[in-house]
This record gives structure tokens, sequence and C-alpha cells, in this order.
């Protein structure tokens, strides 16, 4: 009935959501963009939002004219390719599985691509932590060079790690990837609902920007909520605990510094 449409469609959205991190990476790099910086980013978002409906729109409307159904152990991509191309041959030379190979290979290179923003915002983010004591300082050192060596590292490694538990699969990975960046998108939109109400009376145009940011809260946290409850024994579980206790390293780590500041102090007097 209509209440299982509802989830279905909200299923489907949920789990195609990750194309807002898009958006997240355009945001946080606003400050390295060419002046006018507002006018930059807008126009930045608005070829994103067009080059994804076309790509996207496109790949859906090729899915239902050729009727592709799912393969185990291929992705919808490389079946729409092994069909479409995949029984070319000239003179004896296979060139449909060259041309299959060489759309998977740039597929795979432009997801390569794209996990590079992490590397942009990570170091980024910890310098930000590291001068409010939630990480060690040494993220936060007035060399450019050093913040980003730091965070670099620390991102990789952590990758690494990633990777070795969940053995590559790519299921898992997607889950604790997709439930990490909606809890931070709803964090960040928490955070400026929470401003726009707090100087309220600072702006007049409050009310249209708080409308924007509570309609961004709303969509985030339910996407969040759905992929926690669809997802929990794929990987959301260990998401949830793996998170819990970076966050619990972090109040460690401020209450250290917390500790030593008052220290200091109790020396000075």
């Amino acid at each position: 009935g209509a209440w299982g449409l509802f989830f279905l469609f909200l299923r489907a959205y949920s789990l195609g959501a990750g194309t807002y991190t898009g958006i997240e990476a355009v945001s946080n790099g606003v400050g390295i963009l060419r002046e006018p910086k507002v006018r930059t980013g807008k126009r930045t978002m608005l070829y994103m939002a067009l080059s994804l409906a076309l790509t996207a729109g496109g790949l859906l409307l090729c899915y239902m004219l050729a009727n592709i159904k799912h393969v185990e152990g291929q992705t919808l991509n490389a079946t729409l390719a092994n069909q479409l191309m995949g029984r070319f041959h000239w003179g004896g030379i296979p060139i449909g599985f060259w041309l299959v190979s060489i759309t998977m290979l740039s597929e795979a290179v432009l997801l390569i691509v794209a996990a590079q923003t992490g590397f942009i915002d990570g170091p980024r983010i910890l310098a930000n932590m590291a001068l409010d004591s939630w990480v060690p300082r040494s993220f936060a050192s007035l060399s450019d060079r050093l913040t980003m060596q730091n965070g670099v590292y620390l991102i990789g490694l952590a990758s690494m790690a990633a990777l070795a538990y969940t053995q590559g699969n790519a299921v898992t990975l997607v889950v604790m990837y997709s439930i990490n960046v909606f809890l931070t998108f709803s964090l960040s939109e928490l955070g400026m609902v929470r401003f726009w109400v707090t100087h309220r009376h600072k702006y007049p145009t409050w009310l249209r920007d708080l409308s924007v940011h509570l309609t961004g809260l709303i969509l985030c946290f339910s996407i969040l909520c759905v992929m926690i409850v669809e997802k929990l024994k794929e990987g959301a579980w260990i998401t949830l605990v793996i998170t819990a206790l970076c966050i619990g390293l972090c109040f460690i780590i401020k209450k250290h510094y917390e500790h030593i500041r008052h220290k200091v102090t109790q020396l000075d007097k």
C-alpha cells in the first residue's frame, strides 16, 4: 500500500544520498575558491547538479531500455557496458572487451579521485579540532605542510585499517562511509539551526535561513536513521562502535589538556 511505497522511496533516497558528499566537498573548500568565492561556489554546485542529473538520469534510462538485471559479482554499470559493447569483434580482435575494460577503469579512476576529498578536508578539520584541544596539538602546527602531513598519515592509516577489517567488502565500507557522513551532516545542520535561533534578533532574514537548515537537518537525520535501521547487520553496528570510541578518545584528549591547563594555572599562582 501507500506506506510500503513510501518506505521503498525512502530506502532508495537514503541509498542514493551519498551523492550529497560532493556538495560537502565544495562547501568545505569555499575558502580556497577563486574570488568572488560565494558566486564561484554557487556556480560549481550548479555544474555538479547538472552533471550528476545528466549522468544518473542517463544511466537509469539505459538500465530501463536495455532491461538490465542484477548479475552476481558485477555492478549494474559493468552489466550495462557488457551488454552494449561486450560483443564487438573486428577481425578476431575483441574490441568489445577492451571498450568495457576502459569504461570500468575510467569509473575506478573517477572514484579514486573522488576519494581524495578526504585528504583535502580531513587535515583542515583536524587542525580546527586541535586548536580546541579535541585532538593532539601536533595537528594544529603553524606549518600548513606539517598539518596536512599528519592528517594524511592518520587518514591513510585509518583507511588501511578499515580495508583490513572489512577485507575490502564494498557493502560494509559504503555503509560505514554513509553513516558517518550523514552523522556529520546532521550535526552541522543542527549547529546552523541553533545559530539562527540564537541570533534571530541580529538578522532580519533569520527565518528564511533557519527554514533552509531545518529542512537539511530533517532530510539528513532521516537518512541517517534509515541507514542505521536497514543496515544494522551489514556494518552499521561496527560503525556506531568505532564512531563512539573515536568520540570517547576525543573527550579523553580534551580532559587531558584541561588537566594540564589547570596544573599550569596552579603553577603560575
